[in-house]
């Protein structure tokens, strides 16, 4: 569920002039991944259960059964909570941003979608979705795997992440591909001792 849980959190949310659907795409976007910090994790982590002497339990809160009641109580808002969040957001945003591709050095597109593509080549324009899914299957996704796999499974992801960098070289600056190359370097070394 999305909370704000300071003051500046809805300060901010309240005092947007939105101009239009695309200032609210983006701002809903920045606010929800900066200031009130919203993880796609607390979405998902609603579906992720496992069994235990037959009985299936919520991974996130044991004491609650998956399927119970209670749990079918709270099913709808979870599942509005990840359609609009983790599915939505980005959707909205590749359409947004499709929709604009051929002008995005317009003043009016850089300053309404800017935050999501300036960093990147013009070619692309579509990177920083690439770079949320990723995000997406390494917070959240990789809990529904067996334990088993998930360090080996999270290692391919950013193996395969980092040859798209390397292949793609989607960044206006070389220390920003540099950088993000360090980084899922990184990431692929921290979880293969774990897989073996």
């Amino acid at each position: 569920m999305l909370r704000c849980k300071s003051r500046v959190c809805w300060s901010v949310v309240l005092s947007l002039k939105l101009a239009s659907v695309t200032d609210l795409i983006v701002w809903c976007d920045v606010v929800c991944r900066v200031v009130c910090t919203a993880p796609h994790r607390l979405r998902l982590s609603f579906f992720l259960c496992r069994t235990v002497d037959g009985t299936s339990y919520l991974v996130a809160d044991f004491t609650l059964q998956c399927g119970s009641e209670e749990w079918n109580k709270y099913l709808p808002l979870a599942i509005v909570a990840v359609l609009v969040y983790p599915i939505g957001i980005p959707c909205a945003l590749f359409i947004a941003l499709y929709r604009v591709r051929r002008r995005l050095k317009h003043p009016h597109v850089q300053m309404s979608y800017g935050l999501a593509y300036e960093a990147y080549l013009n070619e692309y324009w579509w990177w920083e979705l690439i770079d949320m899914t990723q995000k997406l299957f390494l917070t959240s996704l990789l809990g529904f795997f067996p334990a088993s796999a998930q360090c080996g499974v999270g290692m391919t992801v950013c193996i395969l992440y980092l040859l798209a960098l390397l292949i793609a070289d989607p960044y206006v600056r070389r220390i920003d591909d540099r950088l993000c190359c360090t980084v899922e370097v990184s990431h692929s070394l921290s979880s293969q001792p774990a897989s073996l």
